[in-house]
């Protein structure tokens, strides 16, 4: 993106990385061919799923560093600067591990000018009314199996329940289950505060109202999961059968994606030879069953 006034420019640059080592990789490459090709100020920041410092990883396996060497190398061979934060350091958790992976970065060229961005949506009004789909986001909530339950035990035909179902679950769906993504940025944001409150005392009436509202976090970013990969896979079935030679292209990439080329150990090692990583399936599977 690049952001204009009436004396300079800045390009900005918005960054979302695979959890994939090897498409993370290419992510870094591919973030190397831009820096190089980049002569103005620069901005680029988001989620780069890698710590840049060992400092900025805690807990976990012991024994594993912190920071990414290939995600450092990269930042020191451009001279990008880090932009600092406010807040909690740590921006990422899974049990007792937490880690930085969020940040927002520079090159030399940019000075500390504020940057404010304006986005003009335009809405297009629709005459019909929106056909009901199912949300794969709704078997996240506890709720929705026992209101199925409810609905369907009732003697009806099948085409009045459906239509009671239909209503139902829309009732539902604006009351009780509501919108995920302001839930989710409503939970940050009380996340973010009593994390400030922490920075200046400590109190286990806000360590446990952090635990509480992580539990709650984690619960709607699994239904975020579920909602985006349903859309997902909507959009890939309908373009498919419309047009063949995007379908072919599609299966094609999800066949070598179906490839296990890398895998972390129980270490939090990334392992990539292939006799490891047959050991490696072949003794989960074996635990499995």
């Amino acid at each position: 993106m690049k952001v204009e006034d009436n004396s300079s420019t800045t390009l900005l640059t918005m960054v979302y990385a695979n959890l994939n080592a090897s498409l993370h990789k290419h992510l870094l490459q591919d973030l190397d061919v831009l820096a190089s090709s980049i002569s103005e100020p620069w901005i680029i920041g988001g989620d780069y799923n890698a710590a840049l410092y060992n400092w900025e990883r805690k807990g976990g396996a012991v024994n594993i560093l912190g920071g990414c060497r290939l995600f450092k190398n990269w930042f020191d061979h451009f001279n990008l600067i880090d932009l600092g934060f406010t807040g909690s350091l740590y921006t990422w958790k899974r049990g007792n591990l937490i880690k930085r992976l969020d940040r927002f970065i520079r090159n030399d060229l940019w000075v500390s000018n504020p940057i404010y961005l304006q986005f003009n949506i335009q809405k297009v009004s629709k005459s019909e009314p929106k056909a009901f789909r199912f949300l794969a986001a709704w078997l996240g909530d506890k709720a929705f199996p026992e209101l199925v339950k409810n609905i369907w035990s009732e003697p009806d035909t099948f085409s009045n329940s459906i239509q009671k179902f239909t209503g139902v679950v829309k009732d539902w769906n604006f009351k009780e289950f509501g919108n995920i993504f302001k839930k989710k940025n409503s939970l940050l944001a009380r996340l973010g505060e009593i994390q400030k409150a922490l920075d200046m005392h400590h109190s286990q009436n806000l360590r446990d109202r952090e635990k509480h509202l992580r539990i709650e976090l984690d619960k709607v970013l699994f239904q975020e999961e579920l909602f985006w990969f349903q859309k997902s896979r909507t959009e890939w079935i309908t373009d498919g059968d419309r047009n063949t030679a995007f379908y072919h292209k599609n299966v094609s990439h999800m066949r070598r994606m179906n490839n296990i080329k890398v895998l972390k150990n129980e270490y939090g090692e990334i392992v990539e030879d292939q006799t490891l990583l047959k050991g490696m399936a072949r003794d989960y599977f074996q635990k499995l069953y």
